[in-house]
């Protein structure tokens, strides 16, 4: 059986956002690239190859070398699971488990609590939908009311 990957960090470029996942040990780790130019869908893809923890690394210096002269590779944010996309009006965005417990087992995995999460907006600030007044107002509405209505949090 394979090892669930456990730890995740998001790098940004200007074009994509870099999600690199890896298990406890560091042994394996594998890289989903999301575009970040076009503000109307999710272009994903997976790279089909597990790496080592050395790969990995290489593989993000090369993505940073090589957008060096647009801004480079910056960590965005560091992730203990991933919940999935939502599309709002201006778009998709990404949310992520920034911070969990550990509340039991289910048949030998252990079954966690999420106590915090981070929403990021998936298209970069340079392709994002212009909005009118009207339209952020209903935007900002969908947000607090989906927020409202599915809360991640155990406590809430």
């Amino acid at each position: 059986m394979a090892s669930a990957f456990t730890e995740f960090l998001l790098y940004e470029t200007r074009a994509r956002f870099y999600l690199v996942a890896y298990t406890s040990d560091k042994r394996a780790w594998r890289v989903l690239k999301l575009s970040r130019t076009e503000a109307t869908e999710v272009e994903a893809s997976e790279d089909p190859a597990e790496l080592t923890e050395r790969q990995a690394a290489a593989l993000l210096r090369t993505i940073a070398e090589g957008n060096a002269p647009v801004g480079g590779l910056q960590l965005a944010a560091r992730a203990c699971g991933v919940v999935g996309v939502i599309r709002f009006l201006e778009g998709y965005y990404l949310i992520l488990v920034t911070q969990r417990r550990r509340v039991g087992t289910l048949a030998g995995h252990a079954v966690y609590a999420i106590d915090d999460t981070e929403v990021l907006p998936l298209p970069h600030s340079s392709v994002r939908l212009a909005l009118t007044p009207d339209e952020q107002a209903a935007e900002k509405c969908a947000c607090v009311a989906a927020v409202s209505t599915v809360s991640l949090c155990e406590s809430h």
